[in-house]
Formats: structure tokens, C-alpha cells, sequence
């Protein structure tokens, strides 16, 4: 009897643990990924060994190929190991996938040949297709950063960044403000606990660079407020202050300001001197990369709209030359994307329709070292870092089973897990191709 019982409880509890799985995804995992990627070259698999053409180094290279997961892959999540030369790295795949999907093997671009081997999944055919990128030179080319908030500059391209330090501006838009306090202990008046995270946020922001080597000239904070941009877009005139704070005063944040660029930036909360102030930033740095969120695949509207101001300030000035690197540090509210852990590849995100306008991608290699670069820079923003409510038996417990929920689920995410990855992803736009409206368009809205 206690056999029949164990029986039903784990039959139950599997159910339900693969239907809330199911719902982690905001896509039915049994489709085909896509993107319009073109001029693919047909390759062949040998017991799941893969000879790489002599032409791919300094190449992004990405795999195309058919999976299916296993009946374990249902309930414990399914990877790919890539290896050569003894070195691996690890993909993961949906709980459940089927279909297409497309392995990153950037990082093995300098090697003849690559082992897969698939764990709680299968690879279903021999036939794979490789897509190749030429990487854009970034030696000696100055980089901007575009961060809507502190810490967007870091989970996006902190490895980047840090290996062209001296050629790199940190542009942060919004001190980030809103959402919650960790620090609720220390302060309980609720609008002096936002005006305190913004404070210690726009701090980290000016200051989390300068580890990397970033000249302290090239560190600005605008001080514009947490999820007012799209506001500002839609009624450029009008000032949109901060609901948490009760004010439109910039100079809250502004004055943490140490760049000389500080004393330059000037008007109020409002669209029309924002991009006046970004076409004095992009006049003084004269940028040949910048590196932002892509406006169609990030869902966050301050990331969106960062982006669509810098374009706009790049149009107005009649900036030609130079590219965009485009990224997603919110692909989707439920926050699961990339899938795995730390040390793991950064996957493409999936997409059911190929309907990501870029000219390029770029995969840019991040060393074990470098990662570890990029953990201490994530520990020195007070947002990215535990909070301080471990000291409390109750907070504590809640924040355990918090995390033991999401093992369970095999959901990573912190930020830790999500982005402390092998490589860091970019979709690459000319800047030229903003000039013209229907590549513009697509850029927003997405290929039709």
C-alpha cells in the first residue's frame, strides 16, 4: 500500500512538475528555431564529429542542426558538449526540445574539428548546416556602451569592454530607481528608499568601469529617471520626472558626475534635450561602435528607447560610419533566457519566425579568467549582489525556497548564471542601414 501511494505522489508530482515547466517557456519548445540567416554551407556528422572548413577563424560560427530530447531531458534539462583539443563547453537546449536549433561554435573557430555529444537529447540527423560571420574589427576603435540603466553595460558586454578599456565611454541613461530596496532594513521611508538605490546604483555605474580600466573621462551618468522613456518619446517637450521621488530634477543623479562631459550635459527630463545631450556625446567621443540593446528582441521600453534615441541623435548629427552591436539583457519578461549556467555558451535567442533584422552576429570569446573578471564586477553592482535580508530567519527562508524552487525547476534567473557565459552575443547593424526606412523599420519592429 505504501508502494501504491509513494507510486501516485511521484506520478503526481512529475506531472505537475512538467506542466510548470511547459509554462517557463513563452514558446511550445517542439518547433523549429529560425533565423534569416543566409548562404548556409551543407555539412556532414561522423559518429557526431564534425570537420570545420579551413576558413572559419575569426569567424562567428553557428551550427544548425535537428534535436530531439529524451524522456529524462522532460525533467532534468538536456545539453550538447562541444569539444576539441580538450576543450569543452556546454549548450543547453529547452526541457523537451524538438526541432532545429542552432549550436554556437564560435568559440572553437580556430580548431580542424569538433565532437558533439548530446546529453538527455539526441541529435537526429547527420546533415547540419554552418553559418558563417566575419568578426568586426574592434582594435583601436573607440566603443560607447549604452546601459539604460547601472549594470546593463556589465551583464551585456563586461568582457568586451574590459579588453578595450582604454578606447571604451560607459554611457548610463536612468539611475534605475525604481523596483525593490535591498537595503528596506536600513530605511524605511519608501521614497527615501528609492532615492537611496538610485544613489548607490548611479554610484556603481561611475565607478564599476574604472575596474576594468576605463578612463575616468569616459564614465558619464545622464540621470534621466527609471521607465520614463518611452513617456518622453511619445511627448518630447514635456518633462517626465521620477514617480517614485516626486521630482523631474536630473541633477539628483547628475552630480555624482566626475567626467568633464558632466558639466556639458544640460536642460531638463525631456526627449528634445536628452538627444541634445547625446549628440554632444557622440560629437565629443565620435564613436566607430556602439554597443546597445537591440529595440526589437529586449522587451524592457527604457532599453528599446535608449536605442531609438541614440539612432535618432546619430541621424540628426548625419553619422555614417560605424556599426551598432546589439543586445538583449530582457529577451522576454520571464527572464529565462540564456539557458544554463555559468561557464556555458550563450546561445542565439530562439525565435519561431525569422524576423531578427541584423546584418551580422558577432560572438565575442570570454576566458575562464575573464569571467571571473566579470563575476566581480557583477558583485560590485548593489542590484546584481545578494541582499542583505539573510540576516533575517524569515527572509532567509523565503530566499531558499525561492532558489530551491528554481533548481528544482531547472530555471536559471540571477545574472550570475544567465550571463556569466563563454562568449557574449551581438546582432551587428551598419549605421548607414538606419537611413534607410525600411531596414530601420525591421530593426524595430522586426522583419514581416
Amino acid at each position: 500500500m505504501e508502494f501504491v501511494i509513494f507510486l501516485v505522489i511521484l506520478i503526481i508530482s512529475t506531472f505537475l512538475l512538467y506542466k510548470k515547466r511547459k509554462k517557463s517557456y513563452p514558446y511550445a519548445v517542439n518547433q523549429d528555431e529560425k533565423h534569416a540567416f543566409k548562404n548556409g554551407q551543407k555539412l556532414h556528422l561522423k559518429h557526431n564529429s564534425l570537420s570545420l572548413p579551413s576558413d572559419v577563424q575569426e569567424h562567428t560560427l553557428f551550427l544548425k542542426i535537428k534535436v530531439k530530447s529524451s524522456l529524462l531531458g522532460f525533467l532534468k534539462q538536456p545539453y550538447i558538449e562541444i569539444s576539441a583539443e580538450g576543450k569543452s563547453l556546454k549548450q543547453y537546449i529547452e526541457h523537451g526540445a524538438k526541432g532545429d536549433r542552432y549550436l554556437n561554435i564560435s568559440n572553437f573557430n580556430s580548431v580542424k574539428e569538433i565532437t558533439l555529444k548530446p546529453k538527455r537529447m539526441q541529435i537526429c540527423s547527420d546533415e547540419v548546416e554552418l553559418f558563417q560571420f566575419k568578426n568586426p574589427e574592434l582594435k583601436d576603435k573607440k566603443i560607447l556602451i549604452v546601459a539604460p540603466h547601472p549594470d546593463d553595460a556589465e551583464i551585456a558586454a563586461y568582457g568586451l569592454y574590459s579588453q578595450f578599456a582604454k578606447d571604451v565611454f560607459v554611457l548610463t541613461f536612468s539611475a534605475g530607481e525604481r523596483g525593490k530596496f535591498k537595503y528596506r532594513e536600513l530605511y524605511t521611508d519608501v521614497q527615501e528608499q528609492h532615492l537611496k538605490k538610485g544613489e548607490i546604483r548611479t554610484w556603481n555605474a561611475l565607478t564599476v568601469p574604472l575596474m576594468a580600466g576605463v578612463p575616468t573621462e569616459n564614465v558619464l551618468m545622464l540621470g534621466y529617471f527609471n521607465e520614463m522613456l518611452d513617456d518622453m518619446y511619445r511627448e518630447p517637450e514635456k518633462n517626465f520626472g521620477s514617480d517614485k521621488l516626486n521630482t523631474d530634477d536630473v541633477e539628483i543623479f547628475r552630480k555624482f558626475n566626475f567626467s568633464s562631459l558632466g558639466k556639458k550635459l544640460a536642460g531638463e527630463a525631456n526627449w528634445n534635450d536628452m538627444i541634445q545631450n547625446l549628440k554632444m556625446i557622440l560629437t565629443e567621443f565620435q564613436p566607430d561602435v556602439i554597443i546597445t540593446p537591440h529595440p526589437f528582441i529586449d522587451s524592457h521600453e527604457d532599453h528599446q528607447y535608449a536605442t531609438i534615441s541614440i539612432i535618432q541623435a546619430l541621424k540628426e548629427l548625419n553619422l555614417h560610419d560605424g556599426k551598432l552591436l546589439l543586445y538583449t539583457n530582457h529577451y522576454t519578461e520571464k527572464e529565462f533566457y540564456p539557458l544554463g549556467k555559468i561557464g556555458a555558451i550563450m546561445p542565439l535567442p530562439f525565435k519561431s519566425e525569422a524576423n531578427i533584422y541584423c546584418s551580422s552576429v558577432f560572438s565575442f570569446p570570454v576566458s575562464e579568467k575573464e569571467q571571473k573578471d566579470k563575476i566581480l564586477a557583477f558583485d560590485a553592482m548593489n542590484d546584481l549582489r545578494p541582499n542583505t535580508e539573510y540576516r533575517f530567519a524569515h527572509r532567509l527562508f523565503a530566499d531558499g525556497f525561492t532558489r530551491g524552487r528554481e533548481k528544482l525547476l531547472s530555471i536559471e534567473k540571477d545574472y550570475f548564471n544567465r550571463y556569466i557565459r563563454s562568449n557574449e552575443l551581438f546582432f551587428v547593424v551598419d549605421f548607414d542601414e538606419m537611413y534607410q526606412p525600411e531596414k530601420y523599420k525591421a530593426l524595430i519592429e522586426g522583419l514581416s
